[in-house]
């Protein structure tokens, strides 16, 4: 890990309905790991906009936000976008420009990477396309704006848009793990800036705090017209020696972690040797549940075979389906439990033992109509 640099200070922000910050974390991890950049991870928890219900942050979550930032030194806010969170981060940036903070604004993300041109809104610094380890690397080093490969900036007056280059695609094997941890980053909910506590992951996080989220792999084998990914290029796979660690650090610091959710689009689009190591270690080294998603077409006998093999409880057949995840559970306590039970390939996937579920879930939606679900590039 390097050491962090006392001069440089990145807030990580992102607008969701939940605490679950995959995508910050993991650009987190590398930020303070690989660069040695101070990092606080800050989640925006709104409710998805709905029609007369716009998606936004009164003057008074602004004003919070804004002080955090001075009280803390921040010098870099990088902000991870989605289409719904696009107005509200350009009224942000605007209101802190106002406030007067002067520190580097930046947006990245899948907004950033479908409009380049308008995620870079009036106030901000610089925004990123495609995957956002290189461009903060290079900012940070002092490169020359024009030779960082995704990087959307203006000159002279002029928005610039560099293209989208593989040298962005990092070494899965070394880059460091995720931040997963409690009490340093920030959560703004309910109104309210306060600690990302053990307690809200509890609460809001759409698992009772009991799941972690892995990704091993990056890219895609389609180039579907209803999907946007941050990353288009090939897959990529970290090995099973690095997802191990991954998940073992985790269990060692997390004991409360007893559910692994892997976020990789197409869990079987590789080899079958690769799963089946991934299934045999992970059932003697790690047990717990865990879910995949997955498309038909790579279900081959043998990583079938190999799932049940290390009891998977659940691999949904699609990017639209997966285990019915549970209500609301604003008036429940955490649970002292034992650990959860496995499940066997005759077991039908309506009985896989759940805290609480939907009521509107399914099992499972084969959305046969979609490329990614046949098959077709």
């Amino acid at each position: 890990m390097s050491p962090e640099s006392p001069s440089r200070h990145l807030v990580l922000a992102t607008i969701q309905e939940d605490v679950r910050v995959l995508s910050i974390r993991v650009l987190g991890g590398y930020t303070e790991g690989a660069l040695g950049v101070r990092t606080i991870l800050l989640c925006i928890v709104k409710p998805l906009p709905t029609e007369g219900n716009p998606l936004a942050l009164n003057p008074r979550e602004v004003r919070q936000i804004h002080g955090f930032l001075e009280r803390e030194g921040v010098t870099h806010l990088g902000f991870y976008l989605m289409t719904a969170g696009f107005k509200p981060f350009r009224q942000l940036v605007k209101d802190l420009r106002a406030l007067g903070w002067r520190g580097v604004i930046l947006a990245g993300g899948v907004h950033a990477t479908l409009l380049p041109e308008e995620s870079l809104v009036e106030g901000a610094d610089f925004a990123v396309q495609g995957p956002g380890e290189i461009p903060p690397k290079k900012l940070f080093e002092g490169a020359d704006p024009a030779t960082i490969p995704g990087l959307v900036w203006r000159k002279d007056g002029a928005v610039v848009a560099n293209p989208v280059s593989p040298e962005q695609r990092i070494d899965l094997d070394t880059a460091p793990f995720p931040l997963f941890r409690y009490d340093r980053d920030r959560v703004l909910l309910g109104g309210k800036l306060k600690p990302l506590s053990r307690r809200v992951h509890f609460y809001h996080d759409g698992w009772n705090g009991e799941s972690y989220d892995l990704i091993t792999s990056r890219g895609c084998l389609y180039n579907c017209a209803y999907c946007c990914r941050v990353d288009k290029g090939p897959i990529r796979r970290m090995s099973v020696d690095r997802a191990m660690r991954e998940i073992l650090e985790v269990r060692k610091n997390h004991p409360e972690i007893r559910q692994i959710n892997i976020q990789d689009d197409v869990f079987f689009a590789g080899s079958d040797e690769w799963v089946e190591e991934f299934c045999r270690r992970y059932k003697s080294e790690v047990g717990l549940r865990f879910i995949v998603r997955v498309i038909p077409r790579f279900g081959t006998p043998g990583s079938t075979t190999s799932r049940w093999a290390c009891r998977a409880p659940t691999a949904s057949t699609s990017r639209f389906t997966g285990v019915p995840r549970p209500g609301n559970r604003s008036s429940r306590r955490p649970r002292r439990s034992s650990a959860t039970r496995s499940t066997s390939p005759s077991t039908s996937s309506s009985t896989i033992p759940m805290r609480r579920r939907r009521t509107s879930a399914t099992w499972p939606r084969r959305s046969t109509n979609f490329p990614a679900a046949t098959g077709t590039p």
